[in-house]
């Protein structure tokens, strides 16, 4: 039974096996060092969710930029290259025993060098 169509079309409904998608971007700025973790979320997180995909896009060349998603303490994603400017890649794996967030968890993006820059586009569903 839906309840009612927004104007993007989603249908909410009962169905357990109908999701409700989220998606988060957030700009990892040249001045910004996330080599030691940068808290998108630092133990506030909205609400229960699954990360399904991680998308970032480059805005800086550096040689060994790569950019990954962790809930604080383990990694959800693999590291992403974000070594070209302008360069589009996504995560190769996301952890299934460390994607589900709850609410009020900690979200970090670390990246392996103090300059590396990008938009990361995080994606997931309400749980």
């Amino acid at each position: 039974m839906a309840y009612k169509i927004n104007k993007h079309a989603q249908a909410l409904t009962e169905d357990p096996y109908v999701k409700v998608p989220f998606k988060i971007v957030y700009e990892l700025l040249t001045a910004t060092d996330a080599s030691s973790g940068v808290n998108i979320y630092d133990g506030n997180f909205p609400f229960g969710a699954y990360i399904t995909n991680v998308t970032v896009i480059c805005t800086k060349t550096v040689g060994s930029g790569t950019i990954k998603l962790s809930d604080g303490t383990t990694d959800i994603t693999d590291a992403i290259a974000c070594a070209t400017d302008k360069a589009v890649d996504y995560a190769a794996t996301v952890d299934d025993a460390a994607y589900q967030l709850e609410k009020n968890d900690t979200l970090t993006i670390t990246s392996n060098g103090a300059t590396d820059a990008g938009i990361v586009i995080i994606e997931g569903h309400l749980s």
